[in-house]
């Protein structure tokens, strides 16, 4: 096979941003189409587990769907053919193909190329689409094509009659054909049997993510250079394209971690002792196949994450995943994670491999090949250029990637073991860009859902969504929970069941603790477990009704030398509360969410250095108060703890960092007789008016918003004055969250029924925006956003704030670090967006200095608001921020930061 250059498509530019010193100050459209199939052949390679799957819904042979891939991918840039793309660079206009620039070009705005991409295959490809999709619906073809088409993280759409004819002429249409016939003489494509509609809109997810990936390591300079000398496609594809590709991935670290093959408790953890009842389950329990869901319900501390992770560990060996993104409801109990699993993680691979691990927020350090070196080619990446007037301008791939992956966020998605927040994989189920990148790192691994129940009704359907979408992509699941409400484990059985194509099987157990496995292959399997037996243990309960009383009480406490932990329901009432403590002599450390990333990662981890496993005698007494940051996942060990009344599965939680470690810390070690829990709480047995819990907590009315559900959790734990775990756990949680009773007083139904229909409307509102498994990579009337600007929390909209230091002449990031793009980000604390403006109050001088300090930050820094403060006293800096208010003014007003109390608004 040989071609004659000089053809049309010859001509054409496809980059034009030169790294420098390059000799080429271009590189040819079709070098670099070749240069990303070249990558998507190496890619079905390494990821050769989603490609059995489809063969598995499709019956296609997996070499026949990577002929029908590689060859999709030479495709993906066809939009650039147009004059409109082609003007972006005068330089390089392919004059001798579409003569001189015209009038018509130059006022033309570019719709973007993946759109005309779909222009140009729908007006020129009829016959060679159906020759590529015999019997194929039309839309069921341009689903795979627009997988492909969309490779800048977001679908195309599909609505081409409203594009100017000047977009796309005979010249153009031309050379377009003259190209694909050679990359079909050159990557003969396969025609596959027409699948159901369903399974091709599941093959479009796997095809979209991998089309990302595929164009960013095919754009990056350091790979793929611009070539200068200019050989026949076919020499270009074998001595140039699928070396640099087969070199990239090497280089990148995306080739399979090779797995440990010993698995097991003692694999994992190399520890002597006996593994817990639910570990030694995960150890033996058949794992059918197909996609699976796993739950592990069982209690705080027993063991349940490395459980999950001997799961993990053996769907890995078998060859079933490449590895694991554990998923958290908060950054806290994501660190946390994170150094537990630092310990542990290179014992789920082979010896001598080097497995990734990620962190999903800027504290992590990556140690990673990929990510280290395409960050590495960042510098010499140059920003796209957006002409005046385009329209949907992705940018180039190499800036957006470098950009894109610039943040430990995205990273965990793609690394060999990822820890996070779940709101990073949430993301990969909503209209967000690049959701198919993540989509396609989350769809070969074990996916861990820790802390389940954690979620209020919009991410619990959003999670609901994400566990379908792990099934419908063949892949794997596990919940785990200490006080998961029946209903939503019933919930969660039903989507999996449906995405993964078979009825919903029939739940019966409610003991407790509790292993439910459901597979596609097998009836569920659902079975009782033993408490680990130094956890069961029972929990003297105290109620008090004021602050005073609970100030007495810790002050008490402390002075025998307890270690005391006051958790409340807001910030704001964290910091009144250590006022409140401090005015009694005490000097409680203090701990919430609004804090400068900086000093939060440091007094993070010295609350968990002082009051976890480890923590001496001697620095362990003393109190601490904060807010739900340390209610889920931190392993903390406190001989007193007092909350705030919540919902009684938050209870629980909290009462669970409660004489935790008695090994190390027996009932003779302990300052007090034994374990209290004492509650800040209205009575209820008194009498109940609607506003009987915000009377006594007005902020966190607003975060607990039904009253109902408050007074049930404080009847119930209130009537017995304790709790026997884990043998009350299961009724507690099922009479708080049941239907109504003749018991509930009446004052509170009405408050009731609207939070009710709140959390109906949530769930609605989050069916809405969510995407769907069934409609495949496909643009609909949602508008696909940045993901800074999809939410995944139906919350108060919030803020990124990045504080400064402002000594008159100088501005500074608030916490210095290696870097100023570390810096920065360790600067940052996030606020909810109705205490801050869209300004601070600046003078012309500090306005210009601010200008210039932003124009260093990165393209998704934009929206970030910088708060320069001005030393006030002591630890205190503060600033002056101008605040909406009604018709239009703005309201001046004061706010304070010290990294003792973090941020406070006056």
């Amino acid at each position: 096979m040989s071609f004659h250059l000089g053809q049309d498509w010859e001509d054409f530019w496809g980059k034009a941003q030169p790294a420098e010193g390059y000799v080429s100050s271009w590189h040819p459209l079709w070098m670099h189409s070749l240069d990303i199939a070249a990558v998507g052949d190496c890619l079905v390679r390494t990821h050769k587990s989603l490609f059995v799957r489809i063969e598995e819904w499709t019956s296609w042979p997996p070499e026949e769907t990577a002929k029908l891939f590689i060859f999709l991918l030479t495709l993906h840039d066809i939009g650039k053919f147009t004059r409109v793309f082609q003007f972006k660079s005068e330089k390089h206009w392919p004059e001798r193909v579409l003569g001189p620039i015209d009038a018509a070009t130059r006022n033309t705005r570019d719709p973007g190329h993946p759109l005309t991409g779909m222009l140009l295959l729908r007006e020129c490809f009829q016959e060679s689409t159906a020759r590529w999709f015999p019997g194929w619906s039309g839309p069921d073809a341009a689903l795979l094509l627009g997988a492909v088409l969309g490779h800048h993280g977001r679908p195309v759409g599909y609505d081409v009659q409203a594009l100017s004819s000047a977009v796309c002429r005979s010249e153009e249409k031309h050379a377009a054909r003259a190209y694909v016939s050679m990359v079909e003489r050159l990557l003969a494509p396969s025609a596959l049997t027409a699948p159901p509609p369903k399974v091709v809109a599941r093959v479009s997810w796997i095809f979209a993510g991998l089309a990302v990936l595929a164009d960013w390591l095919g754009s990056n300079q350091k790979w793929f250079p611009y070539q200068a000398s200019r050989p026949s496609p076919e020499e270009y594809w074998r001595d140039h394209a699928l070396l640099r590709a087969r070199t990239a991935i090497a280089e990148s670290g995306l080739s399979p971690t090779s797995p440990n093959p010993k698995t097991g408790f003692q694999a994992l953890t190399e520890l002597s002792f006996a593994p817990a009842p639910v570990q030694a389950w995960a150890e033996t329990v058949e794992l059918p196949d197909g996609p699976l869901l796993i739950l592990i319900e069982d209690m705080t501390g027993s063991g349940k994450t490395e459980a999950a992770l001997i799961l993990a560990h053996r769907l890995i060996a078998k060859g079933r995943a490449r590895g694991l993104y554990i998923g958290l409801p908060t950054m806290a109990t994501a660190n946390a994670m994170y150094g537990r699993l630092g310990k542990i993680y290179r014992r789920i691979f082979a010896d001598r491999s080097y497995p990734t691990l990620a962190l999903a927020h800027g504290r992590a350090k990556l140690n990673s090949d990929f990510f280290s070196s395409v960050l590495a080619n960042g510098n010499n990446a140059p920003k796209a250029q957006a002409r005046r007037g385009d329209m949907n301008d992705d940018g180039d791939s190499a800036a957006e990637s470098t950009a894109w992956l610039a943040s430990e966020t995205r990273k965990a998605l793609l690394a060999d073991v990822g820890v996070g927040t779940i709101d990073q994989a949430l993301l990969g189920v909503l209209p967000a860009k690049f959701q198919s990148l993540r989509l396609i790192g989350l769809s070969e691994k074990v996916l861990i859902v820790d802390e389940a129940h954690a979620y209020d009704a919009y991410m619990g359907r959003e999670l609901d969504r994400l566990v379908a979408f792990q099934a419908a992509l063949g892949s794997h699941t596990i919940i785990l929970s200490a006080t998961l409400p029946v209903q939503m484990r019933l919930r969660m059985k039903d989507e999996w069941a449906k995405a993964a194509g078979i009825k919903p099987p029939e739940l019966t157990k409610l003991d407790y603790p509790l292993t439910t496995l459901l597979s596609t292959a097998h009836p569920p399997r659902e079975e009782t477990h033993e408490p680990r037996p130094d956890l069961p243990r029972t929990i003297r309960i105290t109620r008090l009704e004021n602050v005073d009383a609970v100030a007495e009480a810790i002050r008490d406490a402390a002075d025998a030398g307890a270690a005391v932990a006051w958790i409340r329901n807001t910030v704001d009432d964290v910091i009144d509360a250590e006022r409140l403590l401090a005015e009694r002599g005490l000097s409680p450390e203090i701990f919430h969410a609004r804090f400068a990333m900086g000093d939060r990662v440091k007094i993070e981890n010295g609350v968990i250095a002082r009051f976890g496993r480890q923590g001496a005698a001697a620095e362990r007494r003393g109190v601490l108060v904060a807010s739900q940051v340390i209610e889920q996942s931190l392993d903390l060990d406190f001989d007193l703890i007092v909350s705030d009344l919540a919902p009684v599965d938050l209870l629980i939680q909290r009462a669970g960092r409660l004489w935790r470690h008695m090994l190390e810390r027996p009932v003779s070690s302990r300052p007090i007789p034994g374990p209290e829990f004492i509650v800040l709480s209205p009575d209820p047995k008194g009498a109940i008016t609607k506003d009987w819990y915000k009377t006594m907590f007005p902020r966190a009315s607003a975060v607990y918003d039904d009253p109902l559900l408050l007074w049930r959790s404080a009847a119930r734990i209130f009537g017995t004055g304790e709790i026997r775990l884990p043998g009350d756990l299961r009724a507690l949680i099922e009479f708080a969250y049941g239907a109504e009773t003749d018991e509930d007083p009446a004052a509170l139904l009405g408050a009731h029924e609207k939070a009710r229909g709140r959390h109906s409307g949530e769930r609605s509102f989050a069916d809405a925006n969510l995407l769907k498994v069934a409609c495949g990579y496909e643009k609909d009337s949602q508008p696909w956003m940045h993901e800074t600007k999809v939410s995944t929390r139906l919350s108060d909209e919030t803020r990124i704030l990045r504080l400064a230091r402002w000594d008159g002449t100088t501005l500074e990031p608030w916490s210095p670090a290696e870097t100023p793009e570390l810096s920065w980000a360790m600067s940052e604390v996030t606020v909810r967006l109705h205490k801050v403006a869209d300004r601070a109050k600046t003078s012309s001088a500090l306005a210009a200095t601010i200008a210039e300090v932003m124009k260093t930050w990165g393209r998704y820094d934009a929206e970030k608001l910088l708060i320069p403060l001005e030393h006030v006293e002591d630890d205190v800096w503060g600033a002056t921020i101008l605040v909406g208010k009604e018709g239009g003014e703005m309201e001046e007003k004061q706010l304070f930061y010290s990294p003792r109390r973090g941020l406070v608004f006056s």
